[in-house]
Parts: structure tokens; C-alpha cells; sequence
């Protein structure tokens, strides 16, 4: 019947509520990559409230952050930091843990990509302060030191066609 609101039964809202959390969780939250993956429309169509994806959020912020802490490697490290930020929660953990891996015997590369990451991080007044004084702290080291770089970016395949120079690193720092 026209103009008669459709009533969903609570079987089907609980089961749009697994599908959605399992599709969130698996994309980390990002519609973009769920979009590229094809599948956003799906997600768009179960209808989930902003508030009940935030609570997800924070959830997986807890999950990732806990298997970072398992990573070994530092490529590894710098990927869980990248998919900690994209949740956009508890930033000023990211930086926390950020500037603690900065403050570790790391590759250069690592570093730049770090302080990549931590450039990108929206905030105002002292936590801005903050990233900045980081940032050029770091920056002055780097272009100080010998650059150096993990032997596993090397050998990504996506990261094949990339210039490993040290004058292109030393631009990407000088960008910073």
C-alpha cells in the first residue's frame, strides 16, 4: 500500500547489523576501499546509524592497535599505523605511538613515512604544535644522517617502480 511505512522485523535489522560490522571489520571502516572492492552499495543499502559505525570504530581501533603491537617488522608497523589513522579515532594515540617508533633505531624510509602519516593527522592548537615540532625535529635528523632504507620496501611489488635515490628521499623529507 502506498504511502504505508515498510516495517522491518528485528531478525532482519540484527542480520543487517552482522552483515555491516563483518563488511566494516573487514575493510577497517573504509567505504573508500569498500567501494573499490564493489561492494559499498551493499554496505550502503544495510543502513547502519553513524552511531552504531563509531562504536565499531573505536572497537576496531582497540583490535588494530593490539595486533600492531604483535607486528615485528617495521614495514609492518608503519601499514598498522596507516590503518590506525583511516579509522580517524583516538589521533592522539597515533601520535603517541608514532613518536615512540621515531624515537627507535629505524630505517630512514620508515621515518619518512612516519612523519607522513603523522603530517596528515587533522588537529588544532597545542596537538598541531605538537606534530610541527616533531616533524622538524625529525627532519633536521634525517637530512643529517646517512638515509637508509629496510630491505623489505625493496622488495615490494608495489613498490617496484619506486626511486629509492637519496636525493628523492632527502625531496620527500625537504616536503615535509
Amino acid at each position: 500500500m502506498k504511502g504505508v511505512p515498510k516495517i522491518i522485523s528485528a531478525a532482519k535489522i540484527s542480520e543487517n547489523i552482522r552483515a555491516g560490522k563483518t563488511m566494516f571489520f573487514r575493510f577497517h571502516g573504509n567505504t573508500h576501499h569498500m567501494w573499490q572492492e564493489g561492494v559499498y552499495e551493499d554496505y550502503k543499502r544495510l543502513k547502519i546509524p553513524v552511531e552504531l559505525e563509531n562504536k565499531w570504530r573505536e572497537e576496531l581501533f582497540e583490535d588494530l592497535k593490539k595486533q600492531f603491537l604483535n607486528k615485528k617488522s617495521i614495514h609492518d608497523k608503519v601499514i598498522g599505523i596507516g590503518n590506525l589513522l583511516d579509522l580517524g579515532v583516538m589521533t592522539d594515540s597515533v601520535v603517541s605511538i608514532i613518536e615512540c617508533l621515531l624515537r627507535e633505531k629505524i630505517d630512514t624510509f620508515s621515518k619518512l613515512l612516519l612523519c607522513e602519516e603523522l603530517k596528515r593527522i587533522p588537529c588544532e592548537n597545542e596537538e598541531k604544535k605538537r606534530i610541527i615540532s616533531i616533524l622538524e625535529n625529525q627532519k633536521q635528523h634525517m637530512l643529517s644522517e646517512d638515509i637508509t632504507v629496510d630491505e623489505k620496501y625493496l622488495h615490494l611489488s608495489y613498490m617496484k617502480d619506486y626511486d629509492f635515490s637519496n636525493s628523492n628521499i632527502k625531496k620527500r623529507i625537504g616536503a615535509l
